[in-house]
């Protein structure tokens, strides 16, 4: 089950990559360079 989710991070997450697909394009595109805009990834989805 795990923690409850962190609806705040969720945002920020969602906002870091729209904002990198925007900037780079999908190609382009990697969990890596989003986690480096938003570093709460890698432990929100650290399974996916």
């Amino acid at each position: 089950m795990g923690r409850p989710r962190d609806a705040g991070r969720d945002v920020a997450i969602l906002d870091a990559a729209l904002r990198l697909l925007t900037k780079l394009g999908y190609e382009r595109l990697s969990m890596e360079s989003v986690a480096a805009h938003a570093p709460a990834t890698a432990r929100a989805w650290a399974g996916q």
